[in-house]
């Protein structure tokens, strides 16, 4: 295990440049549709990548379990389209609830690329249609999984 990560990647790339290009070479070899996509074939060959160099890479599974059915189920039923479950290359605190084992999806309201919602700026955007729609999900969805508990 790598006691400073970022310290030991930057001694890396410094001491083995060539090493570090093929492995980025690598990486965009591997298809992936993201966002949004199905990254798992591309996060399994980085995760091997980075392990081969000494890091310890956690790993997860795409949620299969009663939330992100419930989610997909009723944006099926408001949206009136599927949505997929799959992993995505974001950072956020839903891996603190993964790893305390609490059923964890990530959904939300928006339009379906940074690039449409100016995301990240000071002028992101959402509209309010989208919003109403994607608290409809979530009402639902809360509601199935609590009904279903009691």
């Amino acid at each position: 295990m790598v006691n400073d990560p970022r310290a030991a990647i930057s001694s890396f790339v410094a001491e083995h440049r060539d090493a570090a290009e093929r492995f980025l070479a690598e990486l965009v070899r591997i298809p992936s549709d993201n966002p949004p996509g199905d990254c798992a074939a591309h996060a399994a060959r980085a995760a091997a990548l980075l392990e081969q160099f000494g890091f310890a890479v956690e790993r997860h599974a795409v949620p299969k379990e009663a939330v992100a059915a419930a989610i997909r189920k009723n944006a099926r039923a408001v949206l009136g389209e599927e949505i997929p479950a799959r992993g995505v290359p974001l950072y956020t605190d839903a891996r603190h609830y993964g790893a305390a084992g609490v059923p964890t999806v990530l959904y939300g309201a928006g339009p379906r690329t940074l690039a449409e919602a100016n995301g990240h700026r000071a002028d992101e955007n959402l509209k309010l249609d989208d919003l109403h729609r994607a608290t409809e999900v979530v009402a639902l969805s809360l509601y199935d999984l609590l009904s279903a508990q009691a």
